[in-house]
């Protein structure tokens, strides 16, 4: 995993979709504040990524890697 400044299309219609722009896993949901909400990759052996992503009337408007998720951050979100 790379934390970048942007993304090219592919990886916003991966994100867009709910896939992690990194090894193409699912995202789970995790935190909301304000417009925007964390995205948490679900490879825990591999990958780790998380990302802050904002949509609006159907769109993505803003994507941002945000590291490595800890697994007892990750632990929170994911369903049991």
């Amino acid at each position: 995993m790379t934390d970048r400044e942007s993304f090219d299309d592919i990886e916003r219609s991966l994100l867009f979709h709910g896939w992690c722009a990194y090894c193409r896993s699912p995202l789970i949901p995790g935190p909301r504040g304000g417009a925007a909400q964390n995205f948490y990759c679900v490879n825990r052996d591999d990958c780790h990524a998380g990302f802050n992503l904002t949509f609006h009337n159907g769109q993505l408007i803003f994507a941002e890697a945000i590291g490595q998720v800890a697994d007892s951050t990750y632990t929170m979100y994911a369903k049991q």
